[in-house]
């Protein structure tokens, strides 16, 4: 049985899902396909993702960058994307400011089902450490390496890594 479900984002559009393929058009269609550009991922995706993870696989790498943004947002941050390429070892600018504080984190977005190595963690703490970012985050659809978290170890107040079972317990509050 299909059932659609129609709703809003935050930018106000309609769109309308059904139960055998919920926006399947939109989410996983490639880059140069058509000129869409998906600019806010709405509650009805990230509970799709909530629901079938292994689908994040799917998603072209910017419109991961693009989940993960609107996802830190519901955390509490105000996100800017960077351009797609070129990023200088990030994707993301994500800054908690108020009266008290301002804090700004990098985050580097790995869609891969390769491991993240040392490597990736090194280069994006010598791009905080050198820019003034006051965090580092790594976000990524498979895992890190031993030598990685063993770096992270040592770092562990400046960089967060969320591998893909991290990202799946925060995609687990929009079920």
């Amino acid at each position: 049985m299909s059932m659609t479900t129609m709703g809003a984002g935050r930018s106000g559009a309609t769109t309308k899902t059904t139960e055998d393929s919920p926006m399947d058009e939109l989410l996983f269609q490639q880059e140069s396909e058509a000129p869409l550009f998906v600019t806010d991922i709405n509650d009805e995706v990230k509970r799709f993702f909530a629901r079938h993870p292994e689908r994040l696989h799917d998603l072209a790498p910017r419109k991961f960058e693009i989940l993960i943004a609107d996802i830190l947002k519901d955390l509490g941050f105000e996100t800017q994307l960077t351009q797609a390429t070129r990023d200088g070892g990030r994707d993301i600018y994500a800054f908690i400011r108020n009266a008290a504080t301002s804090f700004l984190m990098f985050v580097e977005c790995k869609k891969w089902k390769d491991n993240v190595g040392i490597e990736i963690v090194q280069r994006l703490h010598g791009t905080c450490t050198i820019n003034n970012a006051d965090k580092g985050m790594i976000v990524t659809t498979s895992f890190f390496t031993e030598p990685a978290k063993a770096e992270h170890k040592k770092i562990a107040t400046k960089m967060e890594l969320v591998d893909f079972t991290k990202f799946k317990d925060w995609l687990m509050r929009y079920k």
